[in-house]
């Protein structure tokens, strides 16, 4: 694996290497990132749920709970790469180093359908409108 790939791999949490398996960070040993395979196609979140591209997000734990389920509304309605279309809710689902404050990364699963959708939605950036939910989450997610 080169330096590149393991720098994105420790920022990510959670890559495919080159024989198809995918490694999810699984805590520090003498100050090193490590990797446990997953059996999960794209990962595990810090709640221990399988990360799931256009419902899973990465959160500040100190703005909003792990686990939240979340509607935003500005993606209501969106057309996604693969057909569907997000009704707009999202789950809580994981952490990031640089997710802070009122900064929230959606989970999309690949690097061409992340270039999809920052060419249709908006940049990298963007301001959206985020409502945290009550309730059952299984009525709203698919």
């Amino acid at each position: 694996m080169s330096r590149a790939y393991r720098a994105a791999l420790e920022m990510e949490g959670t890559g495919r290497i080159a024989d198809g398996r995918v490694l999810n960070y699984a805590g520090r040993v003498g100050g090193e990132c490590r990797f446990v395979a997953t059996p999960s196609p794209w990962g595990f979140g810090v709640c221990e749920t399988p990360l799931v591209p256009f419902q899973s997000v990465a959160v500040d734990p100190a703005r909003i709970p792990s686990g939240s389920l979340l509607y935003i509304a500005e993606f209501a309605g969106f057309l996604m790469p693969q057909g569907s279309v997000q009704r707009g809710f999202f789950r809580a689902d994981d952490v990031g180093s640089l997710i802070r404050g009122d900064r929230l990364d959606i989970f999309i699963g690949s690097q061409a359908e992340l270039e999809t959708v920052e060419r249709l939605v908006a940049p990298t950036g963007a301001y959206v409108t985020v409502y945290r939910l009550a309730g059952d989450e299984s009525e709203a997610m698919p």
